[in-house]
């Protein structure tokens, strides 16, 4: 495995993509307002389309949240949290937090009940109802890639919080094929999870040097999530390089105050880094 230390690490989706006026001298020619009137008429029309096409083109190329944001997604994906407006959601009073290792055993205050006491395949009907942002307050990874630098020689950071600011053009990332890591996802409270979801790669195009970082770093193709119960349930991802969607599971309920995504497998990039823009977590409305 690879190291790509001090290398630029990039940004997403970018593209950053005279009135007329009358003639004085010509008062007295009858026909002369006339012809004003519908020069200016014209003029005025293309200035306003004009301006439009330009708010159009702006909007468009900005690396804002709101441009990027994900209702775009919900003809590709019908079953997206995008599509239960999840993309609008409060990480509640509590900031992400990282630490180099997650929790490996439940504190005391953790209540975690699933459909499978004891452990095992999460089995049963997936839910079909409508979905509502959970409350997730931070994110811990067990590996971390070091900081780097984006085309404009920018600092950038891969710290697992990133996966929580609903910001696509920011990522968690870890250096190598992924597999075995692990990223700890706490709830607010134990809450009834229906649904699980992730964009399984850099969704970033540098906006120095135009770099498309989604293609660039490795893709996962397969994780699986554990629920505090023991729980788990296994998802399977599309790598297309050109898709940089959240990609989104319905599963049977269960509930828990934490959560743990298992990278399992990944297919490779130009760089051997691998790397999460987004992870969200539904429950029932």
């Amino acid at each position: 495995m690879s190291s790509h230390k001090g290398e630029p690490a990039h940004e997403d989706d970018v593209g950053l993509d005279t009135l007329l006026t009358a003639n004085p001298n010509h008062v007295g020619d009858r026909r002369q307002p006339v012809g004003i009137l519908i020069g200016a008429a014209c003029t005025l029309v293309v200035v306003v389309a004009f301006s439009i096409g330009a708010v159009v083109s702006v909007g468009n190329g900005s690396d804002s949240p709101a441009s990027r944001g994900r209702a775009g997604n919900a003809a590709t994906l019908p079953d997206s949290l995008a599509a239960a407006a999840l993309g609008k959601r409060s990480l509640g009073t509590a900031s992400p937090v990282d630490t180099s290792t997650p929790t490996s055993s439940p504190s005391p205050t953790d209540t975690n009940t699933g459909s499978q006491p004891g452990g095992g395949e999460l089995t049963g009907t997936p839910y079909g109802g409508a979905l509502a942002p959970a409350d997730v307050v931070n994110a811990s990874a067990t590996c971390v890639a070091s900081p780097g630098v984006d085309g404009g020689g920018n600092p950038v950071t891969y710290r697992a919080g990133n996966i929580l600011d609903d910001v696509p053009s920011t990522a968690w990332r870890c250096d190598g094929d992924g597999r075995g890591v692990r990223l700890s996802l706490r709830l607010g409270a134990p809450t009834t999870i229906v649904a699980v979801a992730m964009i399984p790669g850099y969704a970033k195009t540098d906006p120095y040097d135009h770099i498309d970082r989604y293609a660039e770093n490795r893709r996962i193709s397969r994780v699986r999530w554990t629920f505090g119960d023991g729980s788990w349930i296994e998802q399977t991802l599309s790598t297309d390089p050109k898709s940089r969607t959240l990609q989104t599971l319905r599963i049977p309920e269960v509930t828990s105050n934490r959560v743990t995504l298992e990278i399992l497998d990944s297919v490779p990039g130009s760089r051997d880094t691998v790397a999460i823009s987004a992870v969200e977590l539904a429950t029932t409305t």
